[in-house]
């Protein structure tokens, strides 16, 4: 999971105070900004439920928290991670995520009924990063997903198949076709529950005989012989062609369940194991012997033996 552009301040577990007639009375490293308990002044965040979309607060008055829930806003960094080069420390995650004149800060609830460290005690909210006036910066401080994640998913490339083993007869469409289908599963984003998945939305095919093509479709197998499907394709010559096949992913996310979905900028290729086509001529005698009676007569042997001209 990467991290998209923003930034904690080093302030930790700080309690701000409550905001008086909406002015600005918060100070972090001679920095100030709207943040605190139930702080409420038109046009700035409004944070006693949380900071306002877009970092505008509405003028309609928010429901008071109950007593015995204590609101307050803590620093956003990610402790202890020096071994982890994407985050280090706390001042290097705040000159990296969140750039000059801002704070990366979390909502942190306590319920004082639940005892100290017990389950529910203390609820996180997302992170998010603020600008000196309290104005959440929208998309900025918060986690995403991105390609790496949509690699992840994708651990075994998909098959390449072929009707008839690979066999075919040229002039005849061969039938080639994959078994990509898009992955989904289960995971978080900002402490909620959100799905991720990656989805093939591109085959490029290459017969091996100099052609290639891109289709939309993954194909499928086909009962009869010499069927045009999207997919197959016809050999000029006999021989035997290597086929390769990369499919390309779109990643996207969930975070209502699946009801909509977020695309992930970019895209994943993955090539699957080569798979290899022998394509034989067919040549019409008359015979004086019955082939299935006498196997061994001449026009009768499997195709590539000597006794074959069919090859």
């Amino acid at each position: 999971m990467a991290l998209m552009t923003a930034a904690p301040s080093a302030f930790a577990e700080t309690n701000f105070p409550k905001c008086q007639k909406g002015e600005i009375d918060a100070k972090v490293h001679n920095k100030k900004f709207l943040v605190g308990q139930d702080c409420k002044s038109d046009g700035r965040a409004d944070f006693s439920n949380g900071p306002a979309r877009n970092g505008y607060a509405k003028k309609s008055q928010s429901k008071k928290k109950p007593s015995h829930i204590q609101v307050s806003y803590v620093d956003g960094c990610y402790q202890d991670q020096l071994m982890t080069p994407d985050l280090r420390d706390c001042n290097y995650q705040l000159k990296t995520f969140c750039g000059e004149g801002r704070r990366w800060i979390r909502r942190m609830e306590v319920n004082t009924r639940i005892e100290e460290n017990k389950a529910g005690s203390i609820v996180y909210g997302p992170r998010v990063c603020v600008d000196e006036d309290g104005n959440v910066v929208p998309g900025a401080g918060q986690e995403s997903f991105d390609l790496n994640d949509v690699a992840g998913l994708i651990t075994v490339p998909p098959r390449l198949h072929a009707d008839n083993g690979g066999r075919g007869i040229r002039h005849a469409h061969t039938n080639f076709y994959t078994d990509a289908i898009y992955i989904l599963q289960n995971s978080t984003l900002n402490g909620e529950p959100a799905l991720i998945r990656a989805t093939p939305i591109e085959y490029h095919w290459d017969y091996g005989d100099g052609t290639t093509r891109t289709t939309e479709v993954a194909g499928s197998s086909q009962s009869e012989f010499n069927v045009e499907t999207a997919t197959s394709h016809q050999y000029e010559e006999t021989g035997t062609y290597t086929v390769t096949l990369n499919t390309v992913y779109m990643g996207e996310y969930s975070l209502d369940g699946g009801q909509t979905w977020i695309p992930i900028d970019g895209t994943i290729s993955r090539e699957s194991d080569p798979l290899q086509a022998d394509i034989f001529r067919t040549v019409t005698r008359n015979v004086a012997d019955d082939c299935v009676e006498n196997p061994s007569a001449w026009g009768c042997g499997a195709p590539g033996e000597d006794s074959d001209p069919a090859r």
